[in-house]
């Protein structure tokens, strides 16, 4: 579903990203990890188009999108579903708002049918009965699970989450992997997550790429990375 060949950035003067490749089969989750710095969320930008690279490409599906129009790639990422690190929620709109926020501004559907849908999609994450309550009112925890029914509002085919459990106490981030878990289960999708979260990646990924100094340096199952060989991962780790 995702195939990364190459790929090249320089940002301000610094190579972030140095010749990366990953391969992302359709319904897998794979996580990226390595410290800060290292470009993971560029990597993830370079995933829905919103930065390109200086060299190398970007396939979803079969298509390059790096060798896309903007209106060809809005296209593309309309199959996409992402949750910020901060949940990025409207502050200004309530959670019905927010979630109904891409119904209002992609279809055609009557105001009973978003209703009917943003319940269906809060439910789905455990929330129910907060359709009229602003984001400020919330916790962390149910600020992130609104962002998680927004970001399947649209039944995406991938679904993006950068530092999912990030501002959240172990047993409240534990619910969010459990959630991004049963719901890649329930839609079939295909997901990539970037996390400095240990715990959180062996609970949601099938698989693990390590970057560092600009190149994944190693992909591995969880099962696997304990006995990495490789010294940054052991480093890593071991924090």
């Amino acid at each position: 579903m995702i195939d990364i060949r190459n790929v090249r950035k320089k940002l301000g003067g610094k190579m972030v990203l140095d010749g990366v490749f990953l391969h992302v089969a359709r319904g897998e989750t794979v996580v990226i990890m390595g410290r800060s710095g290292e470009g993971k969320s560029v990597l993830l930008k370079h995933i829905i188009g919103l930065i390109k690279p200086d060299e190398g490409s970007v396939f979803i599906d079969g298509v390059d999108i790096t060798a896309l129009r903007e209106n060809e790639l809005n296209d593309i990422r309309k199959r996409f579903g992402m949750l910020f690190q901060a949940a990025a929620l409207f502050d200004y709109m309530t959670v019905f708002e927010n979630v109904g926020f891409a119904y209002m501004e992609h279809t055609r559907l009557c105001a009973e049918d978003i209703r009917s849908l943003v319940r269906e999609k809060l439910e789905m994450v455990d929330l129910r009965e907060i359709e009229e309550v602003k984001p400020a009112e919330l916790s962390g925890g149910m600020k992130k699970r609104v962002g998680l029914a927004r970001a399947i509002a649209m039944n995406p085919e991938i679904l993006l989450y950068d530092e999912p459990t990030t501002g959240l106490d172990p047993i409240t981030g534990k619910t969010i992997d459990n959630l991004i878990v049963r719901l890649k289960k329930k839609l079939q999708t295909t997901g990539v997550a970037v996390t400095h979260d240990i715990k959180s990646a062996f609970r949601i990924a099938d698989r693990i790429a390590f970057l560092n100094r600009g190149k994944i340096v190693g992909v591995f199952r969880p099962d696997e990375i304990q006995n990495a060989e490789e010294e940054i991962v052991k480093e890593f780790l071991s924090q």
